[in-house]
């Protein structure tokens, strides 16, 4: 930043996942990791999508403050009521 130059900026694409509620999750996988490419579906997606999104809260929020936002939401799970009559 202190009038250095900033480093090329190469895009690695890592996949993409996508959650559909109740539904399920779908997934591609990108062409770095493991698996190089691929497709995946179902819980395993769902697993990937809830811990990417547990991790950004974390990164966005600190670990602690992420610790509780994880805790009131698994709570609220189960007090809270799954069909809300408004």
């Amino acid at each position: 930043m202190e009038g250095k130059d900033l480093p090329p900026f190469t895009f690695r694409d890592f996949g993409s996942l996508v959650s559909l509620g109740g539904y399920g999750a779908y997934g591609s996988l990108g062409k770095f990791g493991l698996f190089r490419g691929g497709f995946i579906q179902g819980r395993v997606a769902e697993l990937g999508h809830v811990l990417l999104y547990r991790s950004y809260q974390s990164q966005l929020h600190g670990f602690w403050r992420g610790g509780l936002i994880w805790l009131a939401d698994t709570i609220n799970s189960y007090v809270r009521p799954r069909l809300r009559l408004d």
